[in-house]
Order: C-alpha cells, then sequence, then structure tokens
C-alpha cells in the first residue's frame, strides 16, 4: 500500500520525495562533573553522581540552510557491586537547540560470570 499525496487538487499515488543532498553537521560541548557518593576520592567510589552541562550548536544544509544552537543539561546515576561484577547506570539528558526540546534517558545493566 502506497502513500497517497493531495494538495491543490491535484493526486500523487505512491507518494516519493527527491531531498537530494542532506548535510549535517553537529557539535557538542560537554564537560562532566563527578561526585563520589560512598567514598572520599571518586576513584574508590562504586557510586557516584554526575552533571554535565551541554553547549550545542547544528547545522544542516538540504533545500535550506538551518543553523541553530541551545544547550541543556546531562544528569547521571552509577553504582558497582563490592566484588566489580554487576554495574548499573542511569542517565537522563534533556536539551533545547533553537526551537526544538529533546530529552532521553539511557538504563545500563551489567554482571559478568
Amino acid at each position: 500500500m502506497g502513500i497517497i499525496g493531495r494538495a491543490h487538487g491535484r493526486v500523487d499515488d505512491p507518494l516519493s520525495m527527491d531531498a537530494g543532498n542532506v548535510s549535517i553537521a553537529n557539535l557538542t560541548l560537554r564537560p562532566e562533573v563527578v561526585w563520589a557518593l560512598d567514598a572520599d576520592t571518586v576513584a574508590d567510589s562504586r557510586s557516584q553522581f554526575s552533571f554535565a552541562p551541554r553547549a550545542i550548536c547544528e547545522r544542516s544544509i538540504a533545500t535550506t540552510r538551518t543553523e541553530n544552537c541551545g544547550g541543556g543539561a546531562e544528569l547521571g546515576l552509577s553504582s558497582a557491586s563490592d566484588d566489580g561484577l554487576s554495574a548499573a547506570e542511569f542517565r537522563i539528558i534533556m536539551d533545547r537547540v533553537g526551537s526544538s526540546n529533546r530529552s532521553s534517558f539511557a538504563v545500563n545493566v551489567e554482571h559478568r560470570f
């Protein structure tokens, strides 16, 4: 089943689009600060909290050229077991670039046998 397009009284079946060449560039600056939650130093810690402010600039070139900059933040929480065989990490990212709001999260659980 194809997609049917209607505009100005005309019908196109199946609908197709040729965007030609599209070029996308993205630059992200992301310094990260990590705090130990269960020890005096990060190197000795098995549980850590992290914060990373983000500065982002993007450029896309298709039929028009668009450039947007913005920023956001990333928060993370990670923990490892006493024996080092198990680890878990949770990260949430929130950004605003141009007029676009973006958010994502990641969960990683690892166990070595």
